[in-house]
């Protein structure tokens, strides 16, 4: 008998069974390499899941606060962005507040409380803060009550003109009411309007204000544009905190 035409098949047969073995390898890899892939996700999911659980109440509150100050922040003490002449800047800073205030009485303006004084009461102040374009800043700033719950601006050289001094600034014109400025000279002036006061309680009162840009020094040189302050303090003791927000046009 001729046997020939099974050696002849038996090579395919032997093709055909180990691919068959190597199809089914495979795939056994390749659900291993599915199983723990799943499994891995489920782990980094439920760690993802635990960390969030365990985090305090005041972590999102203390989380944008921080990004309160980053976009605040500048990355240098030369003025901060690349500012151009002829643009526009948004601005925004934020400052706590020390306001005193002062009457006249012999001659020597003097402490004295609002509430019962009967003359012309000044309300100077300075602060300390961080400003968009600026970084940290200092503040002075002067006002005049013209009624219970409002004030004006006031010349702000009345009663700072010796620490607008160490930082090269003098002879300013009286309407500038305010001045903000960092450590490396930059500075804006303000001109206050109206200052609208209201009491919220006996340790709090909330006010708010247009402002003018009246120039400046440095990159703010011959700076104009409007802008708002809001802000509170406490009557007791003069201390509070204040933001100005504001769209500057330099010139």
């Amino acid at each position: 008998m001729d046997l020939s035409y099974l050696i002849a098949l038996n090579p395919l047969k032997i093709f055909v069974s180990h691919n068959h073995k190597v199809q089914s390898s495979l795939k056994i890899i390749q659900m291993k390499k599915n199983y723990f892939f799943a499994k891995s996700f489920l782990i980094l999911a439920a760690s993802s899941l635990i960390v969030t659980s365990c985090m305090t109440d005041t972590e999102g509150p203390l989380e944008e606060s921080l990004l309160t100050e980053k976009a605040l922040e500048v990355t240098d003490s030369e003025g901060g962005e690349n500012l151009k002449k002829g643009g526009f800047v948004e601005y925004k800073d934020s400052f706590t507040n020390q306001i005193l205030s002062l009457g006249e009485v012999d001659g020597e303006f003097v402490l004295v409380d609002p509430r019962t004084f009967e003359g012309t009461i000044f309300l100077p102040g300075t602060g300390k803060g961080k400003a968009r374009t600026m970084g940290n800043v200092h503040s002075f700033i002067n006002q005049v009550a013209t009624g219970p719950t409002t004030s004006i601006g006031a010349p702000v050289m009345q009663f700072h003109a010796d620490a607008l001094a160490k930082f090269g600034i003098v002879d300013l014109p009286n309407n500038v009411h305010t001045v903000t400025i960092n450590d490396a000279g930059h500075a804006l002036f303000f001109e206050s309007k109206t200052n609208v006061a209201n009491s919220m309680a006996p340790d709090r009162v909330e006010f708010e204000a247009e402002l003018t840009i009246v120039g400046g020094t440095k990159k703010y040189e011959n700076a104009t544009g409007t802008g708002n302050v809001t802000g509170f303090y406490n009557p007791n003791n003069g201390q509070g905190e204040s933001t100005v927000t504001a769209l500057i046009k330099l010139n």
